[in-house]
C-alpha cells in the first residue's frame, strides 16, 4: 500500500514538473521572444568567420558542479584566444570563481527567477541592456531559465546544445552525443574553430 502511494506521488510530481516546464515554454515564447526575432531566425545568416571576428562572449554556465568546472576550462580557452569573456552564473557558484578576477559576471540570484523558472521582469530588462557578439549556453540538459536568458541578451549569434524547443532560442545548435560534459565542450570548441 505504501509503495503504491509513493509511486503515485512520484507520478504526480513528474506530471506537475512537466506541466510547469510546458507552461514556462509557452509563456517564454509569448513574452520573451519577440516576433521580429522569429522572423529573423528564418532569414539566411552567414556564420563565416563569426568566431574570429567576435570580441565579446557571454558564457551561460551550467548548474551541475562537474559541468561547471568543465565549462570554466571552456571559458579559459575562449579567453586565451584574446576574447573578452563574461560568465552568466548563479549566485551559489560565484564562490568557486573568486580567484578568476579576469572574468566579468552576470550574477543570478534566486529572487531573479519566477516559479515557472523564467527571469523576473526586472532581471529580464537588465539582460536586454547587455550586448555581446556571441552567447554560448553550456547547459546540456534542458534549462528554460538559461535558454531564455541567453535569448534576452543582445547578440547576433546564440549557440547552445540541441534539446527540446532549442530552435526557438539558438541560431546555432550543437548535437550532443557525449555523456561526459568535458567531451561535449571540447567538441563544441572544435566546432567553433571551424568558424
Amino acid at each position: 500500500m505504501k509503495t503504491n502511494s509513493l509511486t503515485s506521488l512520484k507520478d504526480n510530481n513528474r506530471f506537475f514538473e512537466t506541466l510547469r516546464s510546458r507552461l514556462g515554454y509557452l509563456i517564454a515564447s509569448r513574452t520573451f521572444l519577440k516576433k521580429s526575432d522569429a522572423k529573423e531566425s528564418y532569414a539566411p545568416q552567414s556564420f563565416s568567420g563569426f568566431v574570429a571576428d567576435a570580441e565579446s562572449f557571454l558564457i551561460v554556465m551550467p548548474e551541475s558542479s562537474e559541468d561547471f568546472s568543465n565549462a570554466l576550462e571552456f571559458a579559459g580557452l575562449i579567453m586565451k584566444k584574446g576574447k573578452k569573456v563574461s560568465l552568466f552564473v548563479k549566485e551559489d557558484k560565484i564562490a568557486n570563481l573568486w580567484h578568476n578576477s579576469y572574468y566579468n559576471y552576470i550574477q543570478v540570484k534566486p529572487e531573479d527567477m519566477t516559479r515557472l523558472e523564467l527571469p523576473k521582469r526586472r532581471f529580464a530588462h537588465m539582460l536586454r541592456q547587455e550586448k555581446f557578439d556571441v552567447v554560448v549556453d553550456l547547459n546540456i540538459p534542458e534549462n528554460i531559465y538559461c535558454s531564455v536568458a541567453a535569448n534576452l541578451v543582445d547578440s547576433k549569434y546564440r549557440i547552445g546544445f540541441r534539446k527540446r524547443n532549442s530552435d526557438k532560442f539558438y541560431n546555432l545548435q550543437i548535437i550532443n552525443n557525449e555523456i561526459n560534459s568535458a567531451f561535449s565542450y571540447r567538441n563544441l570548441l572544435n566546432s567553433l574553430q571551424m568558424f
